[in-house]
């Protein structure tokens, strides 16, 4: 991986090339001021597919199908133990 890419610049490709995100891993977006608990699949080519079927090629992409605004998918996507996409991003940087 290109030592030149700011955090920013990496991709959910960057994470599975690095083995810390997986196909047919769930992710999970807990929305507690609504109450809402969003859920996606990250797909063999590292998209997220959605319980509606949609799939989305970033995390902010999703994000924002869901809510119809725009979102940080970035911090709002996490793993099932809790930790944040941002987080895992920061792992490979």
């Amino acid at each position: 991986m290109p030592r030149s890419l700011t955090r920013n610049a990496y991709t959910l490709s960057h994470l599975m090339a690095r083995g810390v995100l997986h196909p047919g891993q769930l992710l999970i977006w807990q929305r507690p001021r609504c109450g809402e608990r969003h859920y996606a699949l990250v797909t063999p080519d590292a998209s997220l597919l959605l319980y509606d079927g949609s799939v989305h090629r970033t995390p902010s992409g999703a994000a924002k199908h869901l809510v119809r605004r725009p979102e940080d998918g970035w911090f709002a996507w996490a793993t099932e133990d809790g930790r944040l996409l941002d987080d895992l991003r920061r792992t490979v940087v």
